[in-house]
């Protein structure tokens, strides 16, 4: 709620962006602290980006880059048909451990 506007009062604006940026001394809204915990590289070094708001309190924040991710297969008794997974593990980096992150589609190598 405390993101909400009525876009009738605001000249019909229906989403605005802010920084939003893993600093708190930096940022204008709250990014949630997170990260791949089966890594490599670590999604804290991804470059800066805006923030979307929209005027039912919507955010959208998507940083783009590429982070490297440990996986450990197990196996490989059927090469060269083995069907190999991986799986992300992503945990907060704080004191907030009941927030409910999802991926966006299906990732397919």
């Amino acid at each position: 709620e405390r993101l909400r506007w009525d876009p009738k009062e605001f000249g019909g604006c229906f989403h605005t962006q802010f920084r939003a940026s893993i600093d708190p001394e930096l940022t204008n809204i709250w990014v949630p602290p997170f990260d791949l915990l089966n890594r490599e590289t670590s999604l804290q070094d991804l470059p800066e980006a805006y923030g979307t708001v929209t005027s039912v309190g919507d955010v959208f924040w998507s940083r783009f880059g590429s982070v490297k991710a440990l996986c450990f297969f197990d196996g490989l008794e059927k090469f060269p048909y083995d069907e190999l997974t991986c799986s992300f593990t992503f945990t907060s980096t704080s004191a907030y451990p009941r927030i409910n992150y999802s991926l966006l589609g299906n990732l397919t190598f």
